[in-house]
């Protein structure tokens, strides 16, 4: 959390890194409530004894709060995984670690996935490709290893139904980026995506296997929604598993929830 009160994703095409620069505006909602006297008079107030002027209906009660029962970043923080639920060599990213602390963001708007999202698919924050954010809430955490496999999680609270939106778009997203152009170091190739089935855990769920002819390995993508929340795993492997472990890392999680 920066001091101005900005929690933020580093972006990999601008740091070099591996992590894309997010960030959740922090709002505080400010009452103030102010009582004007008028001067003293003989006259008795309304709905005083005296009085023929009826008392003032009661203030209806306000409407529901919009984020109850969401869990805050610090409390999505807790769940996230640790290195003793991966395999053994993962070391912490700090530069990636982030969350959105016990303050909620701003309503989420709501877009249709495009294919320009599609770049962001190899990416940490993979999910925002939905289309549906900022979320109200946020914790991230990210590892890698010395052979350069990378694993990376996120877990997005929303508000609503969005969360369910989330999961539609993503499906979406990666039927229109079934095959995109990308570069990999310098080079012009071609991502294939294909989608799957994601865990049987939570709501909801999908995954998808991104390979590309330049890469060695591949990317899983894995999805979870549990309730109003969307767990988002990508795993990025040198061995042709292609990072199959995301999806079991995705239900580690959800499961937490």
């Amino acid at each position: 959390m920066y001091p101005d009160g900005d929690a933020v994703r580093l972006n990999p095409e601008l740091s070099g890194g591996t992590i894309v620069r997010r960030t959740v505006e922090l709002v505080i909602g400010v009452v103030a409530v102010v009582v004007l006297l008028a001067g003293c008079s003989s006259t008795a107030q309304p709905g005083q004894p005296g009085s023929t002027t009826a008392a003032p209906s009661p203030t209806p009660p306000s409407s529901a709060d919009p984020n109850a029962g969401l869990k805050n970043g610090t409390q999505l923080k807790a769940v996230l995984l640790t290195t003793k639920d991966l395999p053994a060599g993962f070391k912490v990213s700090p530069a990636v670690v982030r969350d959105s602390g016990d303050v909620f963001g701003p309503r989420s708007t709501a877009t249709t996935p495009r294919s320009s999202a599609c770049r962001k698919l190899d990416t940490n924050v993979w999910a925002e490709g939905a289309g549906i954010g900022p979320p109200a809430s946020f914790a991230q955490t990210g590892f890698t290893d010395s052979y350069g496999d990378e694993v990376d999680a996120v877990i997005d609270s929303f508000r609503g139904t969005d969360a369910q939106k989330v999961m539609a778009n993503l499906r979406k997203l990666f039927a229109v980026c079934a095959k995109f152009k990308t570069t990999t170091s310098g080079t012009p190739t071609t991502v294939k995506v294909v989608a799957k089935a994601g865990p049987r855990v939570g709501d909801d769920s999908v995954k998808a296997v991104l390979t590309s002819p330049v890469w060695q390995g591949g990317t899983t993508l894995a999805a979870v929604r549990v309730g109003k929340a969307v767990v988002s795993v990508l795993y990025s492997s040198g061995k042709s598993d292609l990072g199959a472990k995301a999806t079991n890392l995705a239900a580690t999680i959800a499961r937490r929830l």
